[in-house]
């Protein structure tokens, strides 16, 4: 389904003249394809980097057009078939507490994004290459009619993104009412998070590394476990 198509959906639906197919419904569209992308991980949209890490290296730039999550981190410095395995934490605040100051040097065990910093521990004492899996930025619609949402499975992309765009689309033209009498955005935005469900459900490959906590003990147990998975 590509842009004209689905714009065609939302203006029958809608019945509103005032909002203009380019300027008002797709940008509405192209919001919906970057909510979904942010809380799915999309398969089309993850992939691979290297990074140079120099020495002493507490933080770096993640690639640009690294979108929302890290998935997965190697030390592939021994060029071994396999790589090291380095945990990925999501939460700052636990990386944070696991080191603070940011002062632990030795080999890179973990590493932290946030926003487009990627944070490392250890400090490593000599220049190391990162092999990391991410989501890059999803691609969006253009003014061109046959562009297609094409990171979003073909099955969910009707579902998808015609329901949000209607939900958002609805709730303007709604704005004011009492909750319960906004009958179009509840409606739309009901069947807009069921097929999200649906699509987490059916790509959910186990693409997130558990964080891990401050706690001495359950982060050694933890670390140990993450150290133990096949590289990739």
């Amino acid at each position: 389904m590509n842009a004209a198509e689905l714009i065609d959906l939302v203006q029958a639906n809608i019945q509103d003249t005032s909002f203009s197919r380019e300027e008002d419904i797709l940008p509405v569209l192209n919001r919906g394809i970057q909510a979904v992308a942010s809380r799915v991980v999309l398969p089309e949209t993850v992939v691979m980097a290297s990074l140079a890490v120099p020495s002493g290296t507490v933080s770096l730039t993640l690639p640009d057009d690294f979108f929302r999550r890290l998935l997965f981190c190697h030390d592939i410095s021994d060029n071994s078939d396999q790589g090291r395995q380095v945990a990925v934490v999501t939460q700052f605040g636990n990386f944070m507490a696991r080191f603070p100051g940011l002062n632990y040097s030795g080999e890179v065990t973990h590493v932290c994004p946030v926003g487009t910093t990627l944070y490392v521990q250890g400090k490593p004492e000599s220049p190391v290459t990162l092999r990391i899996f991410y989501t890059r930025e999803p691609v969006l619609l253009s003014g061109d009619n046959t562009s297609e949402p094409e990171d979003v499975p073909v099955e969910f992309r009707q579902r998808l993104l015609y329901h949000y765009a209607c939900s958002e689309i609805h709730a303007l033209i709604e704005d004011g009412m009492e909750g319960s009498k906004k009958q179009n955005t509840n409606y739309h935005q009901g069947q807009y998070l069921q097929a999200l469900a649906e699509l987490a459900g059916a790509v959910d490959n186990g693409w997130t590394q558990p964080d891990l906590v401050p706690d001495d003990d359950m982060y050694a147990k933890e670390h140990m476990r993450l150290l133990s998975w096949p590289g990739i």
